[in-house]
């Protein structure tokens, strides 16, 4: 379902040069600061065992936000119509266990 990306490990010693031949972080702050503010803006409690699917809607949003509302909202239908029920999440909005 998920494809992972190749990832490029190299890395910049922030005490020696805030970018170094095209090397930043600003990405993954920018990743993680939006996280924080979802979880903190959108819910008032986040689960740890949720934390995982918290941090993948994050990304999701974060890959598509330049898209437009009726594209994301065909993209939301059809994956909720063609997803089975999820033995996570059922029961969760009724606060127990399913």
């Amino acid at each position: 379902m998920f494809s992972k990306p190749a990832l490029d490990m190299r890395r910049v010693s922030h005490a020696e040069a805030y970018s170094l031949g095209g090397i930043h972080a600003n990405l993954a702050e920018s990743y993680f600061s939006r996280l924080r503010r979802m979880i903190g803006g959108q819910n008032l409690k986040v689960d740890g065992r949720h934390l995982g699917a918290y941090a993948i809607h994050a990304a999701w949003l974060e890959d598509h936000r330049l898209e437009n509302n009726g594209r994301l909202a065909d993209r939301l239908i059809d994956g909720a119509l063609a997803a089975p029920v999820s033995r996570d999440w059922k029961g969760q909005w009724q606060r127990r266990a399913a």
